[in-house]
């Protein structure tokens, strides 16, 4: 089996690898798998991990050999595996609460990730996926639409209310799906008109580009004076978050969206989380609504097309690396893995 190994910052090589498949466990073929803003900082150093690793922590592909204790799979099937696997020694994993796991382990940061032609994993990190998606390259967004499904159910945010976005990023046009599938009004808030565009293309009416427009009082007229129900910050956006908390009002909720070490800053405004008595949350993985994530992307209650950036094979990935810097975060790049 081939791996692209990270072997040092900007040192990635193509290596052999044998992976036996263990009782419970399923070999598959990998098809699609995306490089992340997680990945870039690994490429670059700058994320403490230990060297090396696979990157890439999304995978989706088909089975092609099942352990012998696996029931639910057989060859052939379609499916995508979750980019967290449970401990399973934690209190949480104990109580079967696994999704709260205190020592997750993350796919292709302390665990090998999935660029690679074949990966063996647990069959219980797997989610087969139903004909009306298989085998595509839309399911490598199966994480963020759980994670903003987490969003949208930690802000607990009603029909009609104001859900203001900081950043037309992938996850924040998800997430503005989400919020609108849920009937509520999503308002997105970015610096570039380019990303603001996708969202119109998504059918999102309201947006506002800081740059040109004064957000806050746009905010307040469309909002009618309440300002925003609720407002959600995604981490990889190049907004300050020190505005997130004007654009919200008192006694409103707010939840921070994104992944370990993927936030350029996070300096938190404590005066106004308390002067505006806010509920803050942060959302960084859960594993707990993928069925609904499923369901979601099956039912296209969320179109993620226009959300996709480059699409390579693996031998584009040296020419890839070299420019990975250069590489825009707010959009998935996705790797095709093998030929189906």
């Amino acid at each position: 089996m081939k791996v692209w190994r990270i072997h040092a910052p900007n040192d990635i090589r193509e290596e052999e690898m044998m992976l036996p498949v263990g009782e419970h466990c399923v070999k598959i073929k990998v098809m699609y798998t995306a490089f992340s803003l997680t990945d870039n900082l690994i490429l670059s150093g700058k994320m403490q991990v230990n060297y090396p690793v696979v990157p890439c922590r999304t995978c989706i592909g088909m089975v092609s050999e099942v352990g012998v204790g696996v029931k639910t799979l057989q060859r052939g099937d379609i499916v995508a595996v979750k980019p967290f696997s449970p401990c399973g020694t934690c209190l949480s994993c104990k109580q079967n609460v696994t999704y709260n796991c205190e020592n997750k382990i993350t796919y292709g940061v302390n665990e090998d990730g999935f660029l690679r032609d074949f990966a063996v994993v647990s069959a219980s990190d797997t989610i087969k996926l139903p004909e009306s998606i298989g085998a595509s390259m839309d399911a490598v967004f199966l994480e963020h639409i759980d994670m903003c499904i987490s969003a949208i159910s930690k802000l607990d945010i009603d029909k009609g209310q104001y859900l203001v976005i900081m950043g037309a990023t992938d996850m924040g046009l998800i997430l503005a799906q989400i919020a609108m599938y849920y009937q509520a009004v999503p308002i997105v808030v970015d610096v570039r008109q380019d990303f603001l565009d996708k969202a119109k293309d998504l059918d999102i009416y309201y947006t506002i580009n800081s740059m040109e427009t004064d957000a806050s009082k746009k905010i307040f007229s469309i909002t009618g004076g309440r300002m925003g129900d609720a407002v959600a910050y995604m981490t990889a956006a190049t907004l300050p978050i020190t505005q997130a908390f004007d654009f919200v009002k008192k006694s409103g909720k707010a939840v921070i969206v994104g992944w370990q070490d993927t936030a350029s800053d996070l300096s938190y405004p404590y005066a106004q989380i308390v002067n505006k008595q806010l509920e803050v949350h942060g959302v960084s993985g859960s594993n707990n609504n993928y069925f609904s994530a499923v369901n979601m992307l099956a039912n296209k209650a969320v179109r993620v097309k226009g959300l996709i950036g480059d699409v390579i094979e693996t031998k584009d990935i040296p020419s890839f690396i070299k420019a990975s810097d250069n590489k825009d975060k707010y959009f998935k790049t996705i790797v095709k893995c093998s030929d189906f």
